[in-house]
């Protein structure tokens, strides 16, 4: 400090008078740095837990270009306090603290760009994950409905697989039916056949008969006529006709007897023969409703096996068109969810660089807001310098002209 003074002496080229008032000022600025003993600037040792930081916005703080030019003060300070070695090492502090703040504040800058840029990738990320969670909720709702879907066919297909044996009965009963028929065109036809042509021969017997039946009762009638014109030829000749009488009457009870008997052998047959043709014509009746039967049995059968084919055929082509497309559903289900476990892990990674970033900002918050708090500290403390420096030049103006003064 004393060599200071002695500079300060033998720039000024002073008075040993005015070595006394550079001691009072001297004294004065030694006063005022025992009155601060902490240092000025610089010290970046500090204790957290001192601090009241509060997270202000960094568009408050002045920026370099915003600080007002000192230039001009410094241009109004006098040769001699500038070329003091405590006012240059404070400006020169000034400088530094002033290029680190440009530097931090450029570096701030940067990192809120890129703070935006990175909320922006995140915001798209969400919005990309919220649209991969429609689209998976849609596909799990499609996925839902083939699934109905598929559960209604599977119903369906069981239904026709549980009504398949009963099918298959109809269709034993068809073919039983079928062979019944064929048997009877086989079997029955043929006996019918022959009962018409054993009816028909009865028939020409029968006429024969009548026939001869009558034939023989024109042979009675001309008999009696006969025997009335013979009456009296028998009559006369009774005696003689008696035994030929009793041959001719014997003779017509026995072609009487067998007449009956053969009538009656004709009766009999023509019962039996009628109790056929009723049975033939039973047996007709019943041949032409089987024959009925079995067309609409046929029919049915072709109608149904075509129904079932229809129905089998395309049950098996949407059933087909369903795998098919379930089976896409569930790739893309797959893909989306592969895109979604990819959006949540860079989801993940971008939300951990954030903050990083976030926790590497708010400590840049913190020195930004240490050092202007510093920085306001020492502007202060330049003020007061400067205040007082002001003050010494007026008193060393006047005490100069106090000397100019005694001087004279």
């Amino acid at each position: 400090m004393t060599e200071s003074k002695e500079d300060t002496m033998d720039q000024v080229n002073l008075s040993p008078d005015q070595t006394d008032i550079d001691d009072v000022q001297f004294g004065r600025l030694q006063d005022l740095k025992n009155a601060n003993p902490k240092p000025l600037l610089g010290n970046t040792e500090f204790q957290l837990q001192e601090l009241d930081f509060q997270e202000d916005d960094p568009q408050r703080v002045p920026t370099p270009d915003e600080v007002p030019d000192h230039s001009e003060t410094h241009r109004e300070i006098p040769l001699e306090i500038k070329r003091s070695a405590t006012v240059e090492a404070l400006i020169g502090q000034n400088d530094d603290l002033a290029a680190r703040l440009k530097v931090n504040l450029r570096r701030l800058t940067l990192l809120e760009n890129e703070n935006d840029r990175l909320r922006q990738i995140h915001r798209a990320l969400e919005a990309k994950n919220n649209a991969l969670s429609d689209e998976k909720r849609v596909f799990e709702e499609k996925e839902s409905i083939w699934r109905n879907k598929e559960q209604k066919l599977e119903s369906v297909v069981h239904d026709f697989r549980t009504r398949l044996p009963d099918y298959e009965n109809l269709a034993e009963k068809l073919d039983r039916y079928k062979k019944y028929h064929e048997r009877i065109k086989t079997q029955v036809k043929p006996f019918i056949q022959q009962l018409k042509s054993y009816a028909d021969s009865l028939m020409v017997e029968i006429q024969k008969l009548n026939g001869e039946l009558a034939d023989r009762e024109l042979t009675i009638d001309q008999l009696r006529q006969d025997k009335a014109n013979y009456v009296t030829e028998i009559e006369k000749i009774r005696h003689q006709a008696e035994s030929r009488q009793e041959l001719l009457v014997s003779h017509y009870e026995r072609l009487q007897q067998e007449a009956a008997t053969h009538v009656r052998d004709l009766q009999l047959q023509m019962g039996r023969l009628e109790e056929r043709a009723q049975n033939f014509d039973e047996m007709r009746a019943r041949e032409d409703e089987l024959s009925n039967l079995v067309v609409a049995l046929r029919r049915q059968k072709l109608d149904f096996e075509r129904e079932t084919t229809e129905k089998h055929q395309e049950l098996q082509s949407d059933l087909g068109q369903l795998r098919g497309e379930l089976a896409v559903a569930l790739e893309q289900a797959r893909d989306l969810d592969r895109k979604a476990e990819l959006a949540s892990g860079e989801k993940a990674r971008v939300e951990s660089h954030n903050q990083q970033l976030e926790e590497q900002l708010g400590s840049l918050r913190y020195l930004w807001s240490t050092k202007s708090d510093e920085l306001e500290k020492a502007r202060a403390q330049l003020a007061a310098m400067e205040k007082l420096n002001a003050e010494l030049s007026r008193q060393l103006t006047s005490l100069r002209q106090a000397v100019e003064t005694q001087s004279r």
